[in-house]
């Protein structure tokens, strides 16, 4: 009769044991610890100021960029859109240049112009790089 003892202790310890797994691995739901009473409140966070970018009318006096420049080099830009390497630069659309592009500055028919990507420089108007975008 052992045998139906400790069979009949497992079946009456069974459910317990299991309420008690369920209550040791369920989330507990402790509220956060209370902030120092003398805690200044954290500073609001700010975005920071947009590069400025010169205004197309005072691009003339900017230097003109220079292809072997690190930021040139590193967007594929060159000074006549018809180098453009297309293998390369497979994005590359035919007729795309500085002067139709949305981030050239220049007046039309300027030769160079102040460009958003390269800001501080001046871009001819017949080359091209890789952040060309149809002109809106």
């Amino acid at each position: 009769m052992p045998t139906q003892a400790t069979r009949r202790r497992f079946i009456e310890i069974m459910p317990l044991a299991g309420v008690a797994l369920f209550a040791a691995c369920s989330p507990k739901n402790e509220p956060p610890p209370p902030a120092p009473a003398n805690t200044p409140p954290a500073p609001p966070v700010t975005a920071p100021a947009p590069a400025a970018v010169p205004a197309p009318a005072s691009t003339g006096s900017l230097p003109m960029l220079d292809e072997k420049e690190a930021s040139a080099l590193a967007l594929g830009y060159v000074e006549d859109a018809a180098r453009a390497d297309k293998v390369k630069f497979p994005n590359f659309v035919a007729g795309s240049g500085c002067s139709n592009c949305g981030n050239y500055l220049g007046q039309s028919g300027d030769p160079a112009g102040g460009c958003k990507i390269f800001p501080g420089k001046r871009v001819n108007a017949k080359g091209w790089c890789t952040a060309w975008l149809k002109k809106a």
